[in-house]
């Protein structure tokens, strides 16, 4: 683009300066010539009068022999003013040249070719000659020639400016132009990559968010299953256990009172078995009990509940920023802590084979962290099954945080959860 506007550029200013060339070469010289005729021509018709009078007065006194003596009052007239002078002529009515006056006696310079003038030699009214004085033309040449040369010399350099530094500076505005052009390229350049890498971002993003509605759906329906596991665990156990215990009693009447009292305490038993399953689902603490206290109960309900002892302890290395980091949980954050917290538990339950586990609440300014660790067997996480630990994570990355799992076969399982402390969004299934 920039290549074409200055070949452009180039054939436009080409016609211009040379015809501003040409302009400059011969107006000078052609006003020069003009001038200096003009000025030829009055000095010729000054000349002419002066001279007309002088031989006038002559042909008066000497009606006869005046023509005789004519190129000596000629002489006498002009003097010395014979400069740019060519020929002066005495001519007669009838066009031819006087006896005697030719030449002249060498009067000026011979040469014609300027302006000539005539004047009537008149004698008592009448015309009796004509004097006709041609200027040299040499002079009009002498200065045409410097003049022109000049001229053409000056109009040959206006021309080349008028050509070059136009196309200089096209040149320059052309480089600084595709300069431009060059970092508008790279622009869009950088700008389409950023657009494709952003679209793949994002296209990145939805399959993740589709992944996450599934892995959310999935992870409901993983509690719903332990909910029913749990229900028919414990309380479906525990009614099974309550009615037979009263059909015996109504088969053996004698034995109905201790068999009732076994059926009072099957039922308080099941009744603490129901709130704590609907405990574990809602835990009610969470509104206003300090986060420490809800998971160290959770905790403890665990170990009655298993026989597998669970250690908890706050983290105090950190000084009073891992204080303030737990004070400041917020409840979204709370709640997904204590829901991994029991996932964690249930898989030491099921899978560990561990006599005991470990619990570490700790945190810093912002940041709060649950640590859960067990000397059971271990297992590969990448080779993991089922949707708890999938869960786990899924529930602190919708928050912002993180989860980190190390095990390996007979080493023991440690599980690290990062959570910002302000997180605001919910997670309550």
């Amino acid at each position: 683009m920039a290549d074409d506007l200055e070949r452009r550029l180039a054939r436009r200013m080409l016609p211009l300066a040379a015809l501003a060339a040409v302009v400059v070469a011969v107006l000078p010289p052609l006003t020069a010539v003009l001038v200096t005729r003009h000025r030829l021509a009055g000095a010729a018709a000054v000349h002419a009068e002066h001279l007309a009078r002088r031989l006038a007065i002559t042909a008066a006194r000497q009606p006869v022999l005046w023509p005789y003596g004519a190129d000596k009052v000629v002489t006498l007239a002009l003097g010395r003013q014979t400069h740019d002078l060519g020929r002066v002529r005495v001519l007669g009515c009838d066009g031819h040249a006087l006896l005697g006056v030719a030449g002249l006696g060498g009067l000026g310079s011979g040469r014609g070719g300027g302006p000539a003038r005539e004047a009537a030699v008149v004698v008592e009214g009448r015309t009796v000659a004509w004097v006709r004085v041609d200027m040299d033309s040499r002079g009009v040449l002498a200065l045409a020639l410097p003049v022109g040369a000049a001229a053409l010399l000056v109009g040959a350099l206006l021309g080349l400016l008028l050509y070059w530094l136009p196309r200089r500076v096209t040149q320059r505005q052309a480089a600084r132009l595709r300069t431009s052009i060059g970092s508008l390229e790279a622009a869009e350049a950088r700008l389409q990559g950023a657009n494709r890498e952003l679209e793949a971002r994002v296209a990145a993003a939805v399959t993740e968010v589709r992944a996450l509605s599934t892995r959310v759906g999935l992870v409901q329906e993983e509690e719903r299953r332990r909910i029913a596991r749990d229900l028919h665990d414990s309380v479906g156990q525990a009614l099974t256990a309550l009615g037979l215990a009263l059909e015996l009693a109504a088969a053996r009447p004698d034995e109905a009172p201790r068999r009732l009292a076994d059926c009072v305490r099957a039922c308080e038993e099941t009744l603490r078995e129901v709130r704590r399953v609907v405990h574990d689902l809602l835990p009610p603490e969470l509104a206003g009990a300090d986060l420490a206290d809800t998971l160290r109960e959770c905790t403890e309900r665990f170990e009655r509940r298993t026989g597998i002892a669970v250690s908890f302890r706050v983290a105090e290395a950190a000084g009073a920023g891992a204080g303030a980091g737990v004070a400041q949980a917020a409840p979204a954050a709370a709640a997904c802590l204590l829901r991994v917290l029991q996932e964690a538990l249930a898989n030491v339950a099921r899978h560990a084979d561990a006599r005991e586990a470990g619990v570490v609440l700790g945190g810093a300014a912002g940041r709060v962290t649950l640590e859960i660790s067990d000397e059971g067997g271990g297992f590969d996480p990448a080779g993991a099954r089922g949707s708890g630990l999938p869960g786990m994570r899924e529930r602190a990355a919708m928050l912002g945080g993180r989860v980190e799992i190390v095990s390996a076969l007979g080493q023991g399982t440690r599980i690290v959860v990062d959570l910002p402390a302000s997180s605001a969004t919910a997670t309550t299934s």
